[in-house]
């Protein structure tokens, strides 16, 4: 009797276990959510279990600019020089002949007025218990919605 109690324990055990790793792999991004639904995404990574950098390209249907003005991540673009260092840094983390570098195509003259932007950073906030914080370019998210062609590029940066 005790060792069917043990070994429905341990089973339970490991299914909680897969369970948590699945339920981590589908990771929904907030701010992508917080968007009415994309008809296409393409995804791209690149690098190890912390040092990593993502590029997602999400394209949406026509839908109505307003719902752009009123999330709350998202503000209008008004300085490209403000996301220009993020996507050029972003850009020198890119390896040759990696997937990630044959399929970024990212024109950074495609940044202007009427897009809209969002940057996650970390900058400033402590690391661990240690007493150093984070720079800016050490962990970041820059989501920049591209009106034109109603298309969201997604930049993140974990180095």
């Amino acid at each position: 009797m005790n060792k069917h109690i043990l070994w429905q324990s341990t089973l339970c055990v490991l299914l909680l276990a897969v369970m948590s790793l699945l339920a981590a792999c589908g990771y929904d991004d907030a701010v992508i959510l917080s968007l009415p639904a994309y008809d296409q995404k393409e995804f791209y990574t690149e690098g190890g279990f912390q040092d990593f950098t993502d590029y997602g390209i999400y394209r949406f249907p026509l839908f109505d600019k307003g719902k752009l003005e009123e999330n709350l991540y998202f503000t209008p673009i008004t300085d490209a020089d403000a996301i220009l260092p993020y996507i050029e840094n972003f850009e020198t983390w890119i390896t040759e002949g990696s997937e990630l570098s044959d399929h970024y195509d990212f024109d950074k003259a495609c940044i202007g007025d009427g897009d809209y932007v969002f940057i996650d950073t970390k900058e400033g906030k402590p690391i661990g218990n240690g007493g150093t914080t984070y720079g800016a370019f050490d962990n970041y998210s820059v989501y920049f919605f591209d009106a034109d062609t109603w298309t969201l590029h997604y930049f993140h940066s974990n180095i």
